[in-house]
């Protein structure tokens, strides 16, 4: 599958490290594009937001460590980064330092959601 120069560039531009995804499945663009568009339907941030709101620090930790390790093997190299810092947080009980990182997760959650939208 073939993905256009630009919605390449909103790839990378989102975060996400196409060249070392495609390294990553080994040179199969088909598996990395399939595998991205599933990214969205994952209900792990909503359980995240959910488990933030009601100070659940078990449910929260299993949220985000998971979407730690997705966004690691999908090369969303920013919000991997993001979301080994929240873990941390959470490990520490640190609850500002977890609420204020939510915040960057958030805006760098819609960018790349707003550009896997355009993968074909």
């Amino acid at each position: 599958m073939q993905i256009d120069e630009k919605t390449m560039k909103e790839l990378v531009d989102a975060g996400i490290d196409m060249e070392e995804a495609s390294e990553r499945f080994m040179g199969n663009m088909d598996m990395v594009v399939k595998f991205l568009k599933k990214f969205p339907a994952d209900p792990n941030y909503g359980l995240l937001e959910e488990a933030l709101k009601n100070r659940e620090a078990k449910k929260a930790l299993s949220a985000s460590h998971i979407l730690k390790g997705v966004c690691g093997n999908l090369s969303m190299n920013v919000m991997h980064n993001l979301f080994s810092e929240q873990v941390e947080h959470i490990r520490a009980n640190n609850w500002e330092a977890v609420l204020n990182v939510m915040g960057d997760i958030r805006t760098e959650y819609e960018k790349v959601n707003a550009a896997l939208a355009k993968l074909p």
